[in-house]
């Protein structure tokens, strides 16, 4: 892979977060997996709705990049899809927030919400996979055609544990 002056390193790692990282998804596992929150459970349910063959696995990978100050940024990708019949494969990340959605930074200027960020780092961490962020319109166009799926449960299923002092 080529680097250039900002980039000096990709380095793909998998995922440390005390959850179903990594997990392959099929109808029979998919209510024991630790998805974060529903809306992701739901979207797994109706890529195997739409393909069960596709091969669909939650948060495959992080991708971290670092510069030559040695900065480093990271993208989480929610899926990874693979059509084993095709041979594509993506990464994709889905928010319920719209696309232009925008929050208060604590410097006092508005902040374009990250998932910019996280496609540009995947840009540069994956260059020839393709890297598709499904927003509140993309999801709603899905729901609109598929309405017994919940698309928009911001319910969380995941509960971080509280961190203990090792004695």
């Amino acid at each position: 892979m080529r680097t250039n002056s900002k980039q000096k390193s990709v380095i793909p790692e998998q995922m440390d977060r005390p959850r179903s990282s990594g997990t392959r998804i099929t109808e029979e596992n998919i209510d024991e997996i630790g998805f974060e929150i529903e809306s992701e459970k739901e979207f797994a349910r109706l890529l195997l709705h739409i393909n069960p063959d596709l091969e669909i696995t939650y948060e495959p990978q992080r991708f971290i990049v670092a510069n030559d100050e040695g900065k480093q940024k990271e993208a989480f990708p929610d899926f990874s899809i693979h059509n084993p019949e095709s041979g594509y494969l993506a990464y994709i990340e889905i928010t319920t927030r719209p696309k232009n959605d925008i929050t208060y930074g604590n410097n006092g200027y508005y902040v374009k919400e990250k998932k910019s960020e996280q496609r540009e780092t995947m840009k540069k961490a994956a260059p020839n996979i393709p890297y598709i962020v499904f927003y509140q319109k993309d999801l709603a166009r899905l729901q609109e055609q598929y309405p017994t799926f919940n698309l928009f449960s911001i319910r969380r299923l995941y509960k971080p544990q509280p961190k203990t002092k090792a004695a």
